[in-house]
């Protein structure tokens, strides 16, 4: 245990997560300190697999800066695989496993360089992270690589994937518009969607309903959708405020389920009946704006 009740080891924050129900947080945010031997959607969301000295691991769902105004994949520094890293925030469990959603970064320490003096004199840089053969919290790049590619990258790169994440930002979005829009490969239509600084917007005006969703398919099927709302914007009760249909792209229309939303609460999970699906539709059952922070597309194994 430790003297501060808002400081676990990871023992004891896999424990409180497990107590909690599924899908569920606690109100108190707690800090946990461990090293990182996994991240997933490290270009975006930033999901980091944290253990202790007795290989207990932990889930940190999503992760931030320090204040929780900068997504992972936006930070300008950040921590990497073999860092210690504190991470601050609500503890829980999704399907059996206990985990912090949205965790802030509080502080990180680089970890020890393991490559000689010798591997370090390289002097080309990895065509993608920009890291030279140096001690660098980025990693190093191989004494001669033929690619171009330094390890970690390379291992980020085919790594399998997870899940997609959709921003305004990746849809291109700006005045109210229909229109498509490709991420990441992946085509999207979209009807009355908008940017002004608050994320996704979607409304229902002018004869118009706001919708968003895949017209190709995602390499995996999905598993469950993710939405996280604006935390500068109010959220309010209403029943039934969105309607998902899910299917293929041969049958768009397998699946329909809604989506009510709760005063005060700025994460929701909708789960289709099946994992058979790859193509989604989300549409807006209301007449005032909505607005998402990220819509994520959590991939079935």
């Amino acid at each position: 245990g430790n003297d501060d009740p808002y400081v676990l080891t990871i023992e004891e924050a896999i424990e409180l997560g497990l107590a909690q129900a599924h899908n569920t947080y606690t109100d108190d945010w707690y800090y946990v300190t461990g090293v990182i031997t996994k991240i997933t959607s490290a270009t975006s969301y930033g999901n980091l697999y944290i253990v202790d000295e007795n290989g207990n691991e932990f889930c940190i769902y999503g992760s931030y800066n320090e204040d929780g105004s900068v997504q992972y994949g936006s930070m300008t520094v950040k921590p990497v695989v073999g860092d210690t890293v504190t991470v601050y925030g609500p503890v829980g469990q999704y399907s059996g496993t206990a985990q912090i959603k949205n965790g802030w970064i509080m502080s990180f320490v680089s970890h020890t360089c393991d490559f000689s003096a010798a591997d370090c004199e390289n002097d080309s840089a990895c065509t993608i992270c920009g890291a030279k053969g140096t001690e660098t919290a980025l990693g190093h790049i191989d004494e001669d690589p033929a690619d171009g590619i330094c390890d970690r990258c390379e291992a980020d790169l085919n790594a399998e994937a997870t899940e997609f994440v959709i921003t305004a930002e990746k849809l291109g979005l700006g005045d109210y518009a229909a229109g498509t829009a490709e991420v990441d490969g992946v085509e999207f239509a979209y009807v009355e969607l908008g940017d002004y600084g608050n994320g996704i917007q979607m409304r229902i005006k002018n004869g118009n309903t706001s919708s968003l969703g895949n017209i190709t398919a995602f390499e995996k099927k999905i598993a469950r959708i993710e939405l996280v709302y604006n935390s500068e914007k109010s959220t309010y009760n209403n029943t039934d405020a969105f309607t998902f249909t899910f299917g293929t792209e041969e049958n768009e229309s397998m699946y329909t389920t809604t989506l009510s939303t709760v005063a005060g609460t700025s994460t929701y999970t909708v789960t289709p009946d099946a994992e058979n699906y790859d193509v989604f539709t989300m549409t807006l059952n209301l007449s005032y704006s909505f607005y998402w922070d990220s819509i994520t597309i959590v991939y079935a194994d």
